[in-house]
Protein backbone atom coordinates (compact mmCIF):
# COMPACT_ATOMS: atom_id res chain seq x y z
CA UNK A 1 0.00 0.00 0.00
CA UNK A 2 2.82 2.59 0.74
CA UNK A 3 4.53 1.81 -3.16
CA UNK A 4 0.87 2.40 -4.67
CA UNK A 5 0.48 5.55 -2.57
CA UNK A 6 4.41 6.75 -3.41
CA UNK A 7 5.27 7.16 0.61
CA UNK A 8 8.19 6.23 1.42
CA UNK A 9 8.72 4.19 5.11
CA UNK A 10 12.19 5.01 6.31
CA UNK A 11 13.63 3.85 10.21
CA UNK A 12 15.39 5.99 12.65
CA UNK A 13 19.06 4.91 12.94
CA UNK A 14 20.25 6.86 15.82
CA UNK A 15 18.05 7.87 18.98
CA UNK A 16 17.13 11.05 18.02
CA UNK A 17 16.57 10.88 14.62
CA UNK A 18 13.03 11.78 14.96
CA UNK A 19 13.09 13.70 18.35
CA UNK A 20 10.74 16.71 16.53
CA UNK A 21 7.84 13.79 15.24
CA UNK A 22 7.94 11.95 18.67
CA UNK A 23 7.76 15.03 20.50
CA UNK A 24 4.57 16.91 17.99
CA UNK A 25 3.20 13.07 18.25
CA UNK A 26 3.27 13.28 21.97
CA UNK A 27 1.38 16.60 21.96
CA UNK A 28 -1.28 15.51 19.67
CA UNK A 29 -1.65 12.30 22.11
CA UNK A 30 -2.40 14.70 24.86
CA UNK A 31 -4.60 17.54 23.04
CA UNK A 32 -6.94 14.34 21.62
CA UNK A 33 -7.04 12.32 25.35
CA UNK A 34 -7.98 16.05 26.99
CA UNK A 35 -10.82 16.57 24.03
CA UNK A 36 -11.98 13.42 24.07
CA UNK A 37 -12.66 13.62 27.97
CA UNK A 38 -14.27 16.58 27.12
CA UNK A 39 -16.71 16.15 24.67
CA UNK A 40 -16.70 12.44 24.33
CA UNK A 41 -16.87 10.49 20.88
CA UNK A 42 -13.96 8.20 19.18
CA UNK A 43 -10.95 10.05 18.47
CA UNK A 44 -11.14 9.74 14.51
CA UNK A 45 -13.73 12.27 15.13
CA UNK A 46 -11.62 14.65 17.24
CA UNK A 47 -8.36 14.13 14.92
CA UNK A 48 -8.52 16.67 12.41
CA UNK A 49 -9.86 19.78 14.51
CA UNK A 50 -7.10 18.82 16.95
CA UNK A 51 -4.39 19.04 14.40
CA UNK A 52 -5.96 22.27 13.43
CA UNK A 53 -5.62 23.68 16.73
CA UNK A 54 -2.28 21.91 17.52
CA UNK A 55 -1.21 23.97 14.18
CA UNK A 56 -2.42 27.41 15.55
CA UNK A 57 0.34 27.05 18.88
CA UNK A 58 3.66 28.57 18.71
CA UNK A 59 6.52 27.02 18.95
CA UNK A 60 10.35 28.03 19.75
CA UNK A 61 11.89 26.17 16.99
CA UNK A 62 9.40 28.75 14.79
CA UNK A 63 10.58 31.82 16.69
CA UNK A 64 7.34 32.15 18.50
CA UNK A 65 5.30 31.77 15.59
CA UNK A 66 2.69 28.73 14.84
CA UNK A 67 3.08 26.43 11.98
CA UNK A 68 -0.11 28.04 10.16
CA UNK A 69 1.77 31.27 10.24
CA UNK A 70 4.99 30.00 8.36
CA UNK A 71 4.13 29.83 5.02
CA UNK A 72 2.73 33.91 4.41
CA UNK A 73 6.31 35.24 6.21
CA UNK A 74 8.86 35.41 3.99
CA UNK A 75 11.37 36.78 6.45
CA UNK A 76 10.61 34.02 8.94
CA UNK A 77 11.22 31.25 6.42
CA UNK A 78 14.10 32.62 5.35
CA UNK A 79 15.62 32.99 8.98
CA UNK A 80 14.81 29.09 9.35
CA UNK A 81 16.51 28.11 5.86
CA UNK A 82 19.43 30.15 7.40
CA UNK A 83 19.57 28.37 10.58
CA UNK A 84 18.75 24.61 9.09
CA UNK A 85 21.60 25.70 6.80
CA UNK A 86 24.03 26.46 9.45
CA UNK A 87 22.59 23.11 11.20
CA UNK A 88 23.33 21.36 8.26
CA UNK A 89 27.23 22.87 7.83
CA UNK A 90 27.77 21.81 11.62
CA UNK A 91 26.58 18.29 11.16
CA UNK A 92 28.72 17.56 7.90
CA UNK A 93 31.68 18.65 10.08
CA UNK A 94 30.82 16.56 12.61
CA UNK A 95 30.79 14.18 10.52
CA UNK A 96 33.98 14.66 8.39
CA UNK A 97 35.21 14.80 12.24
CA UNK A 98 33.93 11.23 12.96
CA UNK A 99 35.48 10.24 9.42
CA UNK A 100 38.51 11.28 10.06
CA UNK A 101 38.77 9.49 13.33
CA UNK A 102 37.95 6.32 11.57
CA UNK A 103 40.21 6.22 9.13
CA UNK A 104 43.23 7.20 11.75
CA UNK A 105 42.54 4.35 13.70
CA UNK A 106 41.50 1.76 10.76
CA UNK A 107 39.09 -0.12 13.02
CA UNK A 108 35.46 0.62 15.15
CA UNK A 109 33.21 -1.33 17.15
CA UNK A 110 29.50 -1.09 16.78
CA UNK A 111 27.07 0.28 19.42
CA UNK A 112 24.89 -2.82 20.54
CA UNK A 113 22.00 -0.70 22.11
CA UNK A 114 21.43 1.77 19.33
CA UNK A 115 17.96 1.94 20.21
CA UNK A 116 17.77 1.95 23.69
CA UNK A 117 17.01 4.78 25.84
CA UNK A 118 18.93 3.74 29.18
CA UNK A 119 21.86 1.23 29.06
CA UNK A 120 20.93 -1.65 30.83
CA UNK A 121 23.12 -2.71 33.97
CA UNK A 122 25.66 -5.26 33.15
CA UNK A 123 24.99 -5.02 29.09
CA UNK A 124 28.37 -3.47 27.73
CA UNK A 125 27.93 -0.56 25.39
CA UNK A 126 30.30 -1.66 22.54
CA UNK A 127 30.71 -5.48 20.47
CA UNK A 128 33.94 -6.89 21.55
CA UNK A 129 34.36 -7.46 17.54
CA UNK A 130 36.58 -4.94 15.58
CA UNK A 131 35.47 -4.40 12.31
CA UNK A 132 38.56 -2.76 9.87
CA UNK A 133 38.01 0.56 7.64
CA UNK A 134 37.26 0.11 4.26
CA UNK A 135 36.13 3.14 3.15
CA UNK A 136 34.22 6.52 4.67
CA UNK A 137 31.29 8.84 3.12
CA UNK A 138 30.18 11.44 4.38
CA UNK A 139 28.43 10.10 7.51
CA UNK A 140 28.72 6.36 7.02
CA UNK A 141 31.40 3.87 7.33
CA UNK A 142 32.07 0.50 5.54
CA UNK A 143 34.17 -2.29 6.87
CA UNK A 144 35.90 -5.18 5.02
CA UNK A 145 32.96 -7.30 4.47
CA UNK A 146 31.34 -4.10 2.68
CA UNK A 147 28.75 -3.86 5.37
CA UNK A 148 27.66 -0.12 6.05
CA UNK A 149 27.32 1.50 9.44
CA UNK A 150 26.47 5.27 10.94
CA UNK A 151 29.28 6.67 12.38
CA UNK A 152 27.02 7.72 15.23
CA UNK A 153 27.08 4.40 16.32
CA UNK A 154 30.28 3.29 16.06
CA UNK A 155 33.73 3.78 18.05
CA UNK A 156 36.77 3.98 15.88
CA UNK A 157 39.83 1.93 17.48
CA UNK A 158 42.97 0.42 16.82
CA UNK A 159 42.69 -1.87 13.46
CA UNK A 160 45.18 -3.88 15.64
CA UNK A 161 42.89 -4.41 18.58
CA UNK A 162 41.79 -7.58 19.08
CA UNK A 163 40.98 -8.43 22.51
CA UNK A 164 38.54 -6.34 24.20
CA UNK A 165 39.34 -3.82 27.10
CA UNK A 166 37.84 -4.34 29.99
CA UNK A 167 35.56 -1.44 29.34
CA UNK A 168 33.81 -3.22 26.67
CA UNK A 169 32.78 -5.52 28.87
CA UNK A 170 30.76 -3.92 30.73
CA UNK A 171 33.38 -2.81 33.52
CA UNK A 172 36.04 -0.27 34.38
CA UNK A 173 39.44 -2.51 35.12
CA UNK A 174 41.15 0.41 36.81
CA UNK A 175 38.05 0.50 39.11
CA UNK A 176 37.69 -3.28 39.54
CA UNK A 177 41.40 -3.50 40.42
CA UNK A 178 41.03 -1.10 43.03
CA UNK A 179 38.07 -3.06 44.17
CA UNK A 180 39.77 -6.57 44.26
CA UNK A 181 42.83 -5.12 46.63
CA UNK A 182 40.60 -3.30 49.20
CA UNK A 183 38.10 -6.66 49.14
CA UNK A 184 40.74 -9.07 49.01
CA UNK A 185 40.33 -10.25 52.79
CA UNK A 186 36.82 -11.33 52.06
CA UNK A 187 37.79 -13.51 49.06
CA UNK A 188 38.82 -16.56 51.06
CA UNK A 189 35.87 -16.22 53.21
CA UNK A 190 33.18 -16.86 50.73
CA UNK A 191 35.35 -19.64 49.08
CA UNK A 192 34.94 -21.63 52.60
CA UNK A 193 30.96 -20.69 52.43
CA UNK A 194 30.73 -21.63 49.25
CA UNK A 195 32.71 -24.90 49.25
CA UNK A 196 31.12 -25.62 52.26
CA UNK A 197 27.44 -25.39 50.59
CA UNK A 198 29.01 -27.25 47.11
CA UNK A 199 26.34 -24.56 45.30
CA UNK A 200 24.55 -22.19 46.69
CA UNK A 201 21.74 -19.39 46.27
CA UNK A 202 23.42 -15.72 45.74
CA UNK A 203 21.32 -14.52 48.02
CA UNK A 204 21.66 -17.25 50.83
CA UNK A 205 25.70 -16.58 49.98
CA UNK A 206 24.88 -12.72 50.80
CA UNK A 207 23.17 -13.22 54.07
CA UNK A 208 25.90 -15.65 54.92
CA UNK A 209 28.49 -12.97 54.24
CA UNK A 210 26.66 -9.94 55.84
CA UNK A 211 27.36 -11.71 58.93
CA UNK A 212 31.65 -11.21 58.70
CA UNK A 213 32.85 -7.96 60.25
CA UNK A 214 32.93 -5.22 57.58
CA UNK A 215 31.98 -6.71 54.64
CA UNK A 216 28.68 -4.84 54.58
CA UNK A 217 30.76 -1.32 55.29
CA UNK A 218 33.37 -2.31 52.55
CA UNK A 219 30.50 -2.67 49.83
CA UNK A 220 29.04 0.28 50.70
CA UNK A 221 32.49 2.24 51.08
CA UNK A 222 33.40 0.62 47.37
CA UNK A 223 30.05 1.52 45.80
CA UNK A 224 28.96 -1.90 44.66
CA UNK A 225 26.53 -4.80 45.09
CA UNK A 226 27.31 -8.25 46.59
CA UNK A 227 26.77 -9.50 43.24
CA UNK A 228 29.79 -7.77 41.63
CA UNK A 229 31.76 -8.49 44.13
CA UNK A 230 31.45 -12.22 43.28
CA UNK A 231 32.17 -11.37 39.93
CA UNK A 232 34.93 -9.14 40.30
CA UNK A 233 36.92 -12.69 41.47
CA UNK A 234 37.61 -15.94 38.67
CA UNK A 235 37.68 -18.35 41.31
CA UNK A 236 33.51 -18.30 41.45
CA UNK A 237 31.34 -19.27 38.40
CA UNK A 238 27.31 -17.72 38.66
CA UNK A 239 24.75 -19.69 37.04
CA UNK A 240 21.07 -19.33 36.45
CA UNK A 241 19.34 -15.58 36.69
CA UNK A 242 17.24 -13.50 39.18
CA UNK A 243 16.38 -15.50 42.22
CA UNK A 244 17.18 -18.86 40.90
CA UNK A 245 21.28 -17.34 40.84
CA UNK A 246 23.98 -19.49 41.89
CA UNK A 247 27.64 -19.62 42.67
CA UNK A 248 29.79 -22.46 42.47
CA UNK A 249 33.78 -22.40 42.67
CA UNK A 250 35.41 -23.42 39.32
CA UNK A 251 38.18 -25.15 41.99
CA UNK A 252 38.58 -26.50 44.69
CA UNK A 253 40.13 -24.67 47.49
CA UNK A 254 43.20 -25.23 49.28
CA UNK A 255 42.92 -26.60 52.39
CA UNK A 256 45.63 -25.61 54.94
CA UNK A 257 47.22 -27.91 57.14
CA UNK A 258 49.42 -27.64 60.14
CA UNK A 259 49.61 -28.38 63.65
CA UNK A 260 46.80 -25.79 65.08
CA UNK A 261 44.29 -27.59 61.91
CA UNK A 262 45.77 -30.94 63.08
CA UNK A 263 44.74 -29.90 67.20
CA UNK A 264 41.38 -28.48 65.17
CA UNK A 265 40.63 -31.74 63.66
Amino acid sequence: MLTRRGIQHRLKVGLNDIATIDRAGGVLKDMLAKRISELGGDWLTHLEPTITAYNKLDHSALHDNAPSEVMGNDELRFDLRMENANRRIEHVKRAQERAAQLEEKGGFRTLLQPMAFKRRAGIPNWSSEVHAVQSTDGGQVTDEKGKTYDTRLVLPVSATSSAPAQIFAGGSKPRDDRRRNLSREFLQPLKEIVARAGNIGMSQASKAMQQKQRFKQTLSDLRMSFQQFVRLWPDFKIAGNGKDMRITLTAPIQTRTGTLDDFAQ
